[in-house]
């Protein structure tokens, strides 16, 4: 989260597949509940400016029945990010993983 935007990227560890995209606008609690809802996952990686959505919570809890950890700011730092997704898919680029 930040601001009127979110980042979410859903992995599914037992086939490797990876989808990441991007939310804008207001409001966002209702594009981020349809992305959650189409993928149903089972643990939730937060940074602490997702706090502040209310309704996002209240629908882990009683729709996804998620767990959920808050993460430090640091752990979402695109270059960091980045540099750990090419290390794991063993790529020179995103480009290589479809990824612009």
């Amino acid at each position: 989260c930040q601001g009127n935007k979110m980042g979410l990227c859903f992995a599914d560890i037992s086939t490797g597949e990876v989808y990441a995209t991007q939310l804008e606008g207001e409001p966002l609690g209702p594009m981020v509940e349809n992305e959650l809802g189409r993928y149903m996952p089972k643990e939730i990686l937060i940074n602490p400016e997702c706090v502040k959505m209310n309704s996002l919570a209240e629908f882990i809890k009683n729709r996804l029945h998620a767990s959920v950890e808050m993460m430090d700011e640091d752990d979402f730092e695109y270059n960091r990010c980045k540099a750990q997704v090419l290390e794991q898919f063993k790529k020179e680029n995103l480009a290589a993983l479809g990824v612009t």
